[in-house]
Parts: C-alpha cells; structure tokens; sequence
C-alpha cells in the first residue's frame, strides 16, 4: 500500500513527519512521500529508523495564464542542486512574509503580540505556531486561535511559472507530476495536458482522494495517450477535512480500489532505487 501525497506541519498539515510515519506503520502502508507545499523541510525532520520507504516528494503552486482551480505540481526524487536550493530559499522568504501577516491578525484579533523572532527557529513549521503559544496559554485558547488563524488562509505570492517549475524540476533530475487534475479549471483540458506534455511534464495524479471512478478512468486514459507515468496519494492534511465528493480524507485513502493497480510511476522509481529508506 502506498500514499505518494502527504502533508505535514512544514505546510498546512497538522502531523508531523515521524507521526506519519507511525500512523502509515499501523495501516500497513510501506511507501510514503511527504508533499508538502513549497517545503522540503519535513524529511530534515525524520528521526525513525522503522522500515518504511520514503519517497521524496514536494508539491509547488503553479502558475499558468488561463488556468484556475488548483494548479499544482508535484515533484519526486530530486536533486538538491543549487536551482533548486534558490527555490527554496525564495519560498523560505515567502512563507517568512506569510507568518508575519499572520502574527498581525493575530495582534488586532486577539491583542496578543508576538514578535516572530520569539518563535522556533524553524518558524517554517507551522507547528512552531502552536507550541509558543502554549507556553503561554491553555490548548482550548491555542485552538481558537490557530482555527483563526487558518480560516484566513493567509498566502503571499508563492505561485511559479509552470514552464520554468517544470524546467527547474527536469534539471534536479525530478520527475515532474501534475496534482489532482480534477481541480483543473480550463478551457480545454486535453490542450492544456498537451502543453504540459511539450514542456516536459512526466507523470499525472491519476489516484486521489477526490477522483471518482469516472475520474480515474478519464485520468488513466490520458495517462495511456501521453505516455505519462501515473500516481496515487491521499492528499492527507490530518485535520478534519473532507475532499470534493464530501468524504473525509484519511491517510493512505488514494481511491486505488476504484481503479486498477497500474501505479506505474511506483515501479518506475523502485526500479531505479531512488527511495530514501
């Protein structure tokens, strides 16, 4: 069993990276990877030793002219070359920007005032949040106001070019993927696969927690058609929260019952051994 799509608290997940790793142990899940968006800071993280074999993975925020929805961009077995170091310092400024907007909410809703040099270090972990905080307040008030704080859904500009993401990922010898297509707003999907497909994409999520079995067979077909490699995650958050067909998203819940057991971009990264564990 596999889930190639999980967040963790170094996005907007509220798990941790060896909680995962514990919970994936105990619904027999052997494969992971950790997306989180914009970070790779999560498997800095991983301090087990247990036998579970973990994909490197990352999920970006993608930015084409005429497309809405949600436009993202997986990325597994890359390369920390320097063109992919810069990204991630530039996301590192970004997701600095993102708190401190957060931390002024926080000041006129609450009167609480924070400096964001009083934080963790690692205030790239959204978890690092949550422990200040409770050193200074019950976890009911801490609920409040980090469930305040997320409703918000504060970003800053942290979308990039798809052609220069698909090109950045292609050069750290990355396998480019596009994340639950479903969530695509075009005018015409197969034109947008195709231009995907010129510029180099290489996989498609055909497998997640929101695709039906009318979505996963449309999916696996345009797989076939561009020879694209196909993938599966769950899309776990770990808080309360349910996908577009009004399920609750669980970890290792990536719809593979609903289709075939074709996880092709699976066997071609362990036919070339590029898990981490």
């Amino acid at each position: 069993m596999i889930d190639l799509h999980i967040h963790t608290t170094y996005s907007d997940g509220n798990k941790t990276p060896n909680e995962i790793i514990e919970m994936a142990i105990e619904k027999n899940i052997d494969t992971i990877s950790f997306c989180d968006h914009n970070s790779i800071k999560a498997y800095d993280a991983v301090s087990t030793s247990k036998s579970i074999k973990i994909i490197n993975g990352i999920e970006f925020y993608a930015l084409k002219e005429n497309v809405s929805g949600t436009f993202h961009m997986l990325a597994y077995d890359y390369l920390i070359n320097n063109e992919f170091n810069e990204l991630m310092s530039y996301f590192e400024e970004k997701r600095k920007e993102s708190m401190e907007v957060k931390l002024k909410k926080i000041y006129t809703k609450f009167g609480i005032n924070i400096d964001i040099d009083d934080l963790n270090q690692d205030w790239l972990c959204n978890k690092s949040l949550s422990e200040f905080l409770l050193q200074l307040y019950d976890k009911e008030k801490v609920k409040e106001i980090v469930d305040y704080v997320r409703s918000l859904k504060i970003k800053t500009d942290r979308k990039i070019d798809y052609k220069n993401l698909i090109e950045i990922i292609r050069n750290a010898n990355g396998i480019p993927v596009l994340a639950h297509p479903k969530s695509i707003v075009c005018d015409n999907f197969d034109d947008f696969i195709k231009d995907l497909v010129k510029c180099g994409i290489m996989g498609i999520e055909v497998y997640h927690s929101s695709h039906d079995l009318k979505d996963i067979k449309k999916f696996l077909e345009i797989s076939k058609k561009y020879n694209l490699l196909v993938s599966g995650g769950s899309d776990y958050h770990g808080y309360h929260h349910k996908n577009s067909l009004g399920e609750d998203v669980l970890l290792g819940n990536c719809n593979f019952d609903k289709g075939i057991d074709d996880v092709s971009i699976l066997r071609y990264i362990r036919s070339r051994k590029w898990y981490i564990n």
